[in-house]
């Protein structure tokens, strides 16, 4: 029997990951579960999986989902691509049934929390976490804290727009530096028979040897660093970290720092104003979310190792 510790719940597109966790951030026993696609359906498997980890050995629970969580009353408003959440009071439901203290926030806001906690932002007092997924995400730290914003929504990235000129689909950073839709069109030029196989997709990038698929490489890693650089000029913050399923490529780390470097040469104005920033992957990929509503639960308790 596990001894009294937190849970973890991160609530993907996809699958539920689950989880123990005790108080310095060791995962004691994970698994996941695939994610219902109704709202009863949800909260019944959830309900499932608290009762299965015996409430009665847990200080408390947190919960990791997509979309636009107000962290304060514990809410989904807005589910992302979940929109059978919308609207959910998923904290007080844990609370109400299980007489459990319960956290809630947004994924991409719980992996830099987990970062912060005992990842790459540990005594980083201004960073932030962009992750690369069918779109940009990301959270930041400002002053030591998570900034979530006035409406919780800082971080989306995605929204941002290239030209005025262009305020559709298309023209946003979501759409032209979506991670999906690189390893998609490097795929279709390798003629490859799943355009989800990002590890065929680069193993043909470390090669160098298609230059069209090496073009689309560059471009996309500019792209990633042209948002750190024009994010750096209005938050000046110190340290960027990749994350989402790419960031496990270390060539593409290496490519964002070097095109980084490369926008600091061209604008060298900007240069001798700017200090130039840190550029890292993150430490934890699978396990960000999860870790990161646990630490959401000791910031909300009080609890923290800080």
């Amino acid at each position: 029997m596990i001894e009294k510790h937190y849970f973890g719940i991160d609530i993907g597109g996809t699958y539920i990951k689950y989880g123990a966790v005790d108080k310095a951030g060791n995962i004691l026993k994970a698994d996941a579960t695939e994610t219902p696609q109704t709202v009863e359906a949800l909260l019944d498997k959830i309900d499932l999986i608290i009762t299965d980890s015996h409430p009665e050995n847990l200080y408390g629970v947190g919960i990791s989902s997509p979309g636009r969580i107000d962290m304060d009353a514990g809410v989904i408003q807005h589910g992302g691509s979940l929109t059978f959440l919308n609207g959910l009071a998923l904290e007080r439901h844990v609370e109400e049934t299980f007489q459990l203290p319960c956290a809630l926030i947004n994924d991409a806001q719980a992996a830099t929390m987990a970062e912060q906690w005992l990842g790459n932002l540990v005594d980083v007092v201004n960073g932030m976490v962009i992750t690369l997924g069918t779109g940009l995400g990301g959270g930041f730290i400002l002053n030591n804290e998570l900034f979530a914003g006035t409406n919780f929504q800082a971080g989306e990235i995605s929204w941002m727009f290239r030209q005025p000129e262009h305020i559709s689909g298309p023209g946003m950073l979501g759409s032209e530096l979506s991670a999906v839709q690189f390893v998609r069109k490097c795929a279709r030029e390798l003629g490859l028979s799943d355009e989800n196989d990002g590890y065929t997709v680069f193993e043909y990038i470390k090669t160098g040897k298609n230059e069209k698929v090496n073009n689309y490489f560059t471009e996309f890693a500019r792209g990633i660093a042209w948002v750190i650089l024009n994010l750096q000029s209005v938050l000046d913050l110190e340290k960027f970290l990749i994350g989402g399923g790419l960031s496990r490529q270390e060539i593409l780390v290496d490519q964002i720092n070097n095109q980084y470097l490369n926008l600091r040469n061209q604008f060298r104005y900007f240069a001798s104003i700017f200090h130039p920033v840190e550029i890292e992957a993150c430490k934890f990929y699978n396990d960000a979310n999860l870790l990161g509503a646990v630490y959401q639960l000791l910031v909300k308790l009080e609890d923290t190792v800080y």
